[in-house]
C-alpha cells in the first residue's frame, strides 16, 4: 500500500516538470526564435545606386542640399515620413543617384542582431564612437542608445553609403 502514494507523487512530479518545460518553453520562443521579417527588403529601390524615379515614385519630397555636397552642384535632400518600422527615412542623392539612405528606426524597434541575421556576410567595423559593416561594397553605419553593442542593442538609426 506504500507504493501507492509514491506512484501518485512520481507522477505528479512528473507532470509539474512538464508543465514547467512547456511554460518556460512558450516563454522563451519569442526571445530566442527567427528574427523579424527584414524590413529593409522593401527598400532596396531606394538604397544607394538607385535612380531619383524610384525615390519620387515613393513620393518623397527632395530639395537642393547645401548641407550635404558631394562636389557635384547637383545635390538633394529627400525625406519620407513613415508611420511603420522607419519613423523616418532620409535620403542623399548626387547627379539623379541615391549615394546615401538613412532610416530612423520608430522606438527603436531593430536590434543589432536582427541587423546581422538580415546583413548575412558583413565585416564589422568600430572606429571611434563610429560601429557598422562593410556589406556588398556599401557602408552601413548604425547608432545606438546602448554603449556596449550586443545582439540585443536597440538601433535607433541605421545609413546604409556607397562605399567609394
Amino acid at each position: 500500500m506504500t507504493r501507492i502514494p509514491y506512484l501518485i507523487m512520481l507522477v505528479a512530479a512528473v507532470a509539474c516538470s512538464g508543465f514547467a518545460s512547456l511554460t518556460a518553453s512558450a516563454l522563451l520562443l519569442p526571445q530566442t526564435g527567427a528574427p523579424p521579417a527584414n524590413p529593409f527588403i522593401t527598400y532596396a529601390d531606394i538604397l544607394p545606386g538607385q535612380p531619383k524615379s524610384a525615390v519620387v515614385a515613393r513620393g518623397f519630397i527632395c530639395s537642393s542640399s547645401s548641407e550635404v555636397s558631394f562636389g557635384t552642384g547637383r545635390d538633394e535632400h529627400c525625406v519620407l515620413e513613415s508611420d511603420r518600422e522607419f519613423a523616418q527615412i532620409q535620403l542623399n542623392l548626387s547627379r539623379g543617384v541615391v549615394v546615401s539612405t538613412q532610416f530612423l528606426t520608430a522606438h527603436e524597434s531593430i536590434r543589432l542582431g536582427d541587423l546581422m541575421a538580415w546583413l548575412g556576410k558583413a565585416t564589422l567595423i568600430e572606429q571611434c564612437a563610429m560601429s557598422g559593416f562593410s556589406w556588398r561594397g556599401q557602408s552601413v553605419l548604425i547608432w545606438s542608445s546602448s554603449s556596449d553593442l550586443s545582439p540585443f542593442s536597440p538601433l535607433w538609426k541605421v545609413t546604409v553609403t556607397r562605399t567609394c
